[in-house]
């Protein structure tokens, strides 16, 4: 699945299976992504903020170090 560049801000994508997905350069500011699964997903330049709600087990460094922009 290719989300690349898309603007999810105020997406609601929670327990979606977003294994493998593209999120190049998307805007997850305010996305809801709790339960989803994220495994494998491409997430570099990806944009969020402490708005976005990652699935559990993940904080602002995890997303961070798998590429995320994030905004503090």
């Amino acid at each position: 699945m290719n989300l690349g560049f898309a603007n999810l801000q105020g997406a609601n994508l929670s327990r979606a299976d977003l294994q493998d997905a593209v999120f190049v350069g998307a805007n997850l500011h305010d996305a809801f992504l709790r339960g989803a699964n994220l495994q494998g997903a491409n997430l570099g330049f990806a944009l969020a903020d402490e708005t976005t709600r990652w699935p559990d087990g993940w904080t602002p460094d995890r997303a961070n170090a798998r590429g995320v922009e994030y905004l503090y």
